[in-house]
């Protein structure tokens, strides 16, 4: 059982989503070492790796780090909400959360998605700081926010299962 539940390798050439686009894992052996190069991020190799996975995800989070912490905060700002923190986290079964302060943690996988339904997943967030729950006067509120959260919601539920 753990065997099947055990994270799949990634090797080079092997391609990845980011923003939705399938982007190709790349390996380049340079003097000063060698590097895993994909979507715009270099991230040094150990001798002798061939799972590109682990090195993958710290590039993946770098990525989350630059975009979608100023994607909130630019979201944030557009909704007149103030967000207390925002951090990016390897969450396993969750694309975000917020505290009752107002303290929001994001998936670092989000950035593999397509804009549009990071987007929603980040108003969704925002919106619990005006509503800590799902209650309908809260679906109300992501809807004015996100008008086509639905097909957000969609997405996740069909493509997003594969990017854990």
């Amino acid at each position: 059982m753990a065997a099947q539940n055990a994270p799949i390798e990634w090797r080079a050439g092997d391609v990845i989503p980011i923003h939705g686009v399938q982007t190709e894992l790349r390996v380049e052996h340079e003097h000063s070492g060698t590097f895993l190069v994909v979507g715009g991020e270099r991230v040094r190799l150990e001798r002798g790796v061939t799972n590109l996975r682990p090195a993958a995800e710290i590039a993946l989070r770098q990525i989350a780090v630059r975009e979608l912490i100023p994607r909130l905060y630019e979201l944030a700002a557009r909704h007149s909400l103030a967000v207390r923190r925002a951090v990016i986290r390897n969450q396993r079964s969750r694309w975000g959360s917020c505290s009752r302060t107002g303290a929001i943690a994001l998936n670092f996988r989000l950035v593999q998605m397509p804009p549009s339904v990071s987007d929603y997943v980040l108003i969704h967030e925002l919106m619990h700081i005006k509503q800590q729950n799902h209650s309908r006067k809260y679906w109300r509120l992501v809807e004015q926010a996100y008008p086509d959260f639905r097909v957000a919601e969609r997405w996740l539920r069909v493509e997003g299962r594969s990017l854990f």
